[in-house]
């Protein structure tokens, strides 16, 4: 339901948008066109299995439009919406199920509310190598991205885990794509991206010249089928090899590469797990 209160806190109007089942609440933003949008999840049958959501309307509380994103699942919504200027697109934040478990989820829309893009986001450190997690609030930065903020906890009740081990405030600072390091929208089957290992990709020497030597430092309990990406400062895809993730180093051949700037990616089994810049001279 939503409702509009005048000066005297008087109902203007109130409207409901409801399904037949549990909807979860919904975040209501105000736009510069002075229509309202809110942030939301449609719940599509009685297990309360939900796909997220965004409806615009009018001042007078008239849907404008009202679209849905990805697959259902059951803990599954948007918690908050933002407008982008200049231009009017939306950037929403919340919480996926779908296709895993409580990944924290970014999606930036049209102004007509169409998905530009749809990110996940998960949390792990050194003993979890894939917690859970939420996202709660976003904005837009000046650099053209946007930094979300919300809760990241462990995925187990194990009763013998470390008793100080609870939740813990998440950031999330992206780029105007939703990644952690630019150009993850260029990797084909990237399904998500851990935000907690970015430092642990290292290059040496940096500057490098001829051949570039690539390490990384992860829990050990990550497995998996891996690859790095190299991605120009230009955004197109340069080369995708398969590396063995345990051997924790690779030698990269980069004297056929142009001198420039250069992105690169970790990413095992789907999930971006690290990254970091290279310089070619």
């Amino acid at each position: 339901m939503a409702a509009a209160r005048g000066r005297e806190r008087g109902v203007i109007w109130e409207e409901d948008y409801p399904t037949p089942y549990h909807d979860p609440s919904t975040h209501v933003t105000t736009l510069a066109d002075s229509d309202l949008v809110f942030a939301t999840a449609w719940s599509v049958n009685p297990a309360d299995d939900q796909v997220l959501a965004l409806v615009k309307v009018d001042p007078n509380g008239s849907t404008l439009w009202s679209k849905t994103y990805d697959g259902a699942a059951y803990n599954t919504a948007l918690f908050a919406v933002k407008e982008v200027s200049p231009g009017g697109d939306l950037i929403a934040v919340g919480q996926s199920s779908y296709p895993s478990l409580f990944n924290g989820v970014l999606l930036r829309t049209t102004a007509q509310g169409d998905s530009l893009w749809m990110r996940y986001y998960q949390y792990a450190d050194s003993l979890w190598t894939q917690g859970f997690g939420n996202l709660r609030d976003v904005m837009p930065t000046p650099d053209g991205g946007f930094i979300a903020v919300g809760t990241a906890y462990p995925s187990s009740n194990n009763p013998n885990d470390p008793p100080i081990y609870g939740q813990d405030t998440w950031v999330v600072k992206v780029d105007s794509m939703g990644c952690l390091e630019p150009g993850c929208h260029l990797i084909t089957g990237l399904e998500s991206q851990v935000t907690t290992w970015r430092g642990a990709l290292t290059v040496a020497p940096n500057p490098a010249r001829g051949v570039a030597q690539l390490a990384w430092e992860l829990p050990d309990g990550l497995v998996g089928s891996c690859q790095l990406s190299l991605v120009s400062a230009a955004g197109h895809l340069v080369e995708t090899v398969p590396v063995a993730l345990a051997e924790k180093n690779y030698s990269l051949d980069v004297s056929g590469y142009p001198a420039g700037l250069y992105h690169v990616h970790l990413v095992v089994d789907g999930r971006w797990v690290s990254g970091g810049r290279m310089v070619v001279e």
